[in-house]
């Protein structure tokens, strides 16, 4: 009788591990932490563009909860991570668009800057219908 079919069928969580046999160490079995050095999003989300509080929409491994303040020419937020980096040497991909079926100008620059290993802040003009989508990829503490 086979069990844990149920767990087999879940969704892997970012702190699951896999047991491997090392065929140089005599067969020993070694323990691989595999979601925290796979290529994958460690987090993600979308932002509406809007002075005051704001909650992340498609949130993954993020806060939900942050607020868009006026910075100089520019408005910032501070994105925390649920789950820690490795360190603050990952890559975040953030663009503006549209929560609208209005398109956004093309000359509207998003700027990621203050990276610790469990935030950032983004910086981007304000607009009307805008929205922030960003990506973050690296590895996990």
């Amino acid at each position: 009788v086979i069990t844990g079919q149920d767990a087999l069928a879940a969704i892997p969580s970012l702190t699951d591990t896999v047991l491997i046999s090392d065929a140089d160490d005599s067969g020993n079995l070694k323990k691989l932490e595999l979601m925290k050095h796979l290529p994958l999003p460690r987090a993600f989300g979308v932002v509406p563009w809007e002075q005051g509080s704001q909650t992340i929409t498609s949130a993954y491994n993020v806060s939900t909860s942050v607020t868009v303040v006026e910075d100089d020419d520019v408005d910032t937020c501070q994105i925390t991570l649920s789950n820690n980096m490795a360190s603050a040497d990952y890559v975040v991909l953030a663009t503006q668009g549209s929560s609208s079926a209005s398109k956004v100008d093309s000359n509207h620059n998003v700027n990621i800057f203050a990276k610790t290993a469990n935030s950032f802040k983004i910086g981007a003009a304000i607009g009307s219908n805008r929205v922030v989508n960003f990506v973050v990829f690296g590895t996990l503490a």
